[in-house]
């Protein structure tokens, strides 16, 4: 059996019918090239700031590098002055007063210090100590005190005076696309809700329609029940 084409005025009707979906469906469209749009700005600005991360990391590591290596040859050199060595034998004196030392009356016999860790002379009785090594004094007597000889591992480095106070660059905010979505989520369930509701409204009507059969016709009541009379 041939369909009966639409009169111009269903088509009319049909349209105005889906028109309000169609242009619920042409704003949830537009709702999903706006989030693609924003999604691609941000991440194109979010790689520009790593980009950008990356290079100043790349340089704070460096400087710090380059600190901790000054820092680690200074502990170095501190921990080989802080490594001390008895000089087997050296008992000798200092007297108050005096920069120089002396030999000390009671030193093992055959010992001489000066000797010993080669000490430049400086006068008759007194002598100075070699870069490197010091007295160290352990007895304190009348007019002076007595003690050993000892050598450090290494010159004094002094005082590290160096600091490294400069922060490491702050890592980028990670991409925030929260309103973007819920705007899209929203366009969405929207665009649904209608469509649904739509539909189970003409679903309502189609059934009342078929209930009622004469109406849908287009035969009233009234005339019905005058052809009877």
């Amino acid at each position: 059996m041939a369909i009966k084409p639409k009169t111009y005025y269903e088509k009319v009707v049909a349209r105005r019918r889906n028109s309000d979906i169609l242009k619920l469906q042409e704003t949830y469209g537009r709702a999903v090239e706006d989030y693609g749009v924003a999604t691609a700005q941000k991440q194109t600005e979010y790689e520009k700031q790593m980009s950008d991360y990356s290079q100043m990391f790349g340089t704070y590591e460096q400087k710090y590098s380059t600190f901790k290596a000054k820092a680690d040859e200074y502990n170095r050199k501190l921990e080989l002055y802080n490594t001390k060595t008895a000089i087997t034998g050296s008992y000798i004196g200092q007297l108050y007063g005096k920069d120089y030392l002396w030999i000390g009356s009671n030193a093992p016999q055959g010992v001489d210090i000066r000797y010993a860790v080669d000490i430049p002379r400086s006068g008759a009785t007194g002598f100075y100590l070699k870069e490197g090594y010091e007295f160290v004094p352990e007895t304190f007597q009348k007019g002076g005190m007595t003690g050993y000889i000892q050598k450090r591992g290494g010159p004094d480095p002094g005082e590290f005076t160096e600091k490294f106070e400069e922060a490491p660059p702050e890592t980028p905010v990670a991409m925030d696309l929260t309103a973007e979505k819920a705007k899209l989520e929203f366009e969405k369930s929207t665009m649904e809700r209608e469509i649904d509701e739509r539909t189970k409204s003409r679903l309502r009507a189609a059934k009342r329609g078929a209930g009622r059969p004469m109406l849908s016709a287009g035969v009233s009541v009234a005339s019905a029940e005058n052809t009877n009379g």
